[in-house]
C-alpha cells in the first residue's frame, strides 16, 4: 500500500467514524426526548473539535501517529458526546411539596410496592444534622480512580473540566448526585464548590465519597449527604471525566432527572417517572400511619390494626371526618 493509499484508508474511517457519532447522537436524542421529555443542545465547541480534526486530516498535516489518536478521539466522542444543558423534567410544586413532609423511609415502603427495591443509598448521610431535608431531581458527576498522568494539578484549571462545568452549569433546584465509587477517605467536594452550587441555585449535593472542609461546606447551608469529612482533596484519589449520564452512588444507580429526597434516615432515589404517584400515596400512607400510632398509643395492639385491615380503614376515615381528633 502506497502512503497516499494509507492516507486515504485513515481517511474513510475518519469519516465513517464522524458518520457513526452522528447516528448515535440523533438514536440518543430521540431516546432522550421519548423516554425522559428532556431536551438540549450539542456543544458547539465539540462539533468544532471534531471537524477541525478532519479537516487537518485531509491537510494531511497530521503524522501517522496522531492520526491513531484522532481517530481514539473520534470513537471516544462517538460513545460519550453529550447534550451540554440538560433540561431536567419538571418537579412539580405540589409532588416537591409532599416529597418535603414525607420520610425516606415512607418511600422506601411505596417503591417496595411498585417492586423497586434498590433505592436507598449506603453509607450517605447529613453532613450537617440531622433534620436536613433535600428534595430535588437528580443531574450527576462521575469520578473514576486517580491516575498519575490523569490526575493533575494543572487540570483544576482545565475549563472542560467535568466536575467544574457540573458545578458551574447546575440549574435552580437541582441535586448533584456524584459517583465517588464510595470513597470515604478523600473529597469529592468543599465549600468553595458547595457556595458556588448555592449560588447557582443547586438543591443540594449527594456524593457517597467524603467532603473537605466539612463545617465550612455545612456553613454553606446547603443541603450536603455524603460519607462524612475527608480532609485530601479530589485528586488524590479521583478523576472527573462524564457528567450528565447514569451513575452509582451508595450502591444505587442514579439516572438524571430520578428525583432524590434525603432526610435523618439517607437518601433514597425515585424514578422520575414515579415520582408523582410516589409522593401523592406516601402522604396518604402518613396519614393513616398517625392513626395507628395514636390506637396503639392508646393500648390497642397492632395485629389487625398495623397493615391496617378495612375495619381499621373506615375507623380512620371517620377520624379524619372529625377533624383528626388526639
Amino acid at each position: 500500500m502506497t502512503r497516499q493509499d494509507h492516507d486515504d484508508h485513515e481517511e474513510k474511517q475518519c469519516d465513517a467514524l464522524h458518520d457513526n457519532a452522528r447516528a448515535h447522537d440523533l438514536i440518543a436524542m430521540l431516546q432522550v426526548e421519548l423516554s425522559t421529555a428532556r431536551h438540549g443542545e450539542y456543544s458547539e465547541e465539540q462539533d468544532a473539535e471534531c471537524g477541525e480534526h478532519r479537516n487537518n486530516q485531509k491537510r494531511g498535516e497530521i503524522s501517522g501517529h496522531r492520526r491513531g489518536i484522532v481517530l481514539q478521539e473520534l470513537e471516544l466522542q462517538k460513545n460519550h458526546r453529550r447534550i451540554e444543558k440538560v433540561i431536567v423534567g419538571s418537579l412539580s410544586d405540589d409532588t416537591r411539596a409532599a416529597l418535603q413532609r414525607i420520610s425516606t423511609a415512607t418511600i422506601t415502603l411505596q417503591l417496595l410496592k411498585r417492586g423497586v427495591r434498590n433505592v436507598y443509598m449506603r453509607g450517605v448521610a447529613p453532613l450537617a444534622t440531622s433534620e436536613e431535608r433535600l428534595v430535588g431531581p437528580a443531574v450527576t458527576l462521575r469520578f473514576i480512580p486517580m491516575r498519575e498522568d490523569l490526575s493533575t494539578p494543572d487540570m483544576l484549571a482545565d475549563r472542560e473540566n467535568p466536575q467544574r462545568v457540573a458545578i458551574d452549569t447546575i440549574e435552580p433546584g437541582t441535586i448533584l448526585v456524584i459517583d465517588a465509587r464510595g470513597v470515604s477517605d478523600c473529597a469529592s467536594l468543599g465549600d468553595i464548590l458547595a457556595e458556588r452550587i448555592k449560588q447557582r441555585g443547586g438543591a443540594g449535593v449527594v456524593t457517597d465519597g467524603g467532603v473537605r472542609d466539612a463545617a465550612a461546606v455545612a456553613a454553606v447551608g446547603l443541603p450536603v449527604f455524603a460519607a462524612g469529612p475527608a480532609a485530601p482533596a479530589s485528586l488524590v484519589a479521583h478523576t472527573p471525566v462524564d457528567r450528565d449520564l447514569p451513575v452509582g452512588c451508595g450502591g444505587v444507580a442514579v439516572v438524571p432527572g430520578d428525583v432524590l429526597v434525603g432526610d435523618g434516615d439517607g437518601v433514597v432515589v425515585i424514578p422520575a417517572a414515579l415520582a408523582d404517584e410516589v409522593a401523592r400515596d406516601g402522604v396518604a400512607q402518613e396519614e393513616i400511619e398517625d392513626f395507628i400510632k395514636l390506637q396503639v398509643e392508646k393500648g390497642r395492639p397492632v395485629i389487625g390494626l398495623y397493615p391496617p385491615d378495612a375495619k381499621i380503614r373506615a375507623e380512620f376515615e371517620e377520624w379524619v371526618a372529625a377533624g383528626k381528633p388526639r
